[in-house]
């Protein structure tokens, strides 16, 4: 990209222009730029210190244009950050590709970007090891993750993801918020132990989940998944944390192995759907139960899982 800079006594008209939703003034000049402000490029973004981020010329701190419809992977090359609230207020916003190349996005990168109607990846290894510098806890990755903001829309080289198959020996982390919001992804298959980060799937469309045989842990994951009606924990969790399961309104079954050892006090909390649990384990040998669940589930102690045929 042909790199441009702002005549300095143009910054302070352009942000006056855009608080007017004026079009912005694209007469360029070479100039020092203010205010920490690196350079500013032909798209109108700037690139150097954004509030409460880091400086450097590999960070985008802002884009000055905020009736941008598309951000493109060549707008982002060569940039490894997206600082804080840099395309916040970017409401015209439909179609957002995030190139391999960035590794972080921060706080609120994407709040008010309401019109998101797709986010384009072509390597899902590379986005879950991605950084969502959510703020305001986990109601904020829904305007930093660009595909939280779109309640899902995230393209794999141009496939609607439905479907995740996440091989451990691959990908050994899913980074929290990942897939937070996607109510397009219907079915999870995991194999091997793949690290789940918080928050990674929470209020997501899970329909299906297929755990595989070697997770061992169950972290605040899969909380306010409401369309999960059933789940299986194989032999090899040995935890399920407090909150795992919250909210999983429609969840009516669950299955755990004779593997778990601890079970949050509150694992099964809202789960008012849930009228059974099943555990491979001796009466009584897990304190707790039943874990939250408010609608006092029958718990049947002893019960192997499944085999299968």
């Amino acid at each position: 990209m042909a790199k441009k800079v702002y005549e300095e006594a143009n910054i302070a008209a352009i942000a006056q222009k855009i608080r007017d939703k004026a079009e912005i003034d694209t007469t360029y000049t070479t100039a020092e730029m203010p205010n920490g402000i690196d350079e500013v490029y032909e798209k109108g973004y700037t690139k150097g210190k954004s509030e409460g981020g880091s400086s450097g010329s590999n960070k985008l701190a802002q884009f000055i244009d905020r009736t941008v419809t598309e951000i493109m992977a060549e707008d982002l090359a060569g940039v490894t950050e997206i600082g804080v609230s840099a395309f916040s207020g970017c409401y015209k916003l439909t179609s957002v590709a995030i190139p391999n190349n960035i590794t972080l996005i921060g706080a609120n990168a994407f709040s008010g970007c309401r019109n998101i109607k797709g986010v384009y990846i072509d390597d899902i290894a590379s986005w879950c090891n991605k950084t969502f510098g959510y703020s305001g806890g986990v109601t904020g990755i829904g305007s930093t993750n660009p595909s939280a903001v779109a309640k899902g829309k995230l393209y794999v080289n141009g496939v609607l993801l439905t479907e995740l198959v996440l091989d451990g020996d691959k990908i050994n982390e899913v980074s929290a918020g990942a897939f937070m919001y996607n109510e397009d992804l219907k079915r999870l298959i995991i194999s091997g132990n793949p690290q789940l980060s918080q928050f990674s799937f929470d209020n997501s469309g899970l329909e299906s989940i297929d755990l595989g045989t070697e997770i061992t842990k169950i972290d605040r994951v899969f909380s306010d998944c409401k369309k999960l009606t059933s789940i299986e924990i194989p032999n090899s969790v040995t935890s399920i944390v407090d909150y795992a399961f919250f909210n999983c309104v429609n969840l009516a079954k669950a299955r755990i192995g004779n593997g778990v050892e601890t079970i949050g006090n509150n694992a099964f909390r809202n789960c008012s759907a849930l009228t059974d649990i099943y555990i491979d384990k001796p009466e009584g040998s897990i304190t707790g139960a039943p874990w939250g669940a408010p609608n006092s589930p029958t718990i049947h102690w002893n019960t192997p899982l499944p085999t299968e045929e």
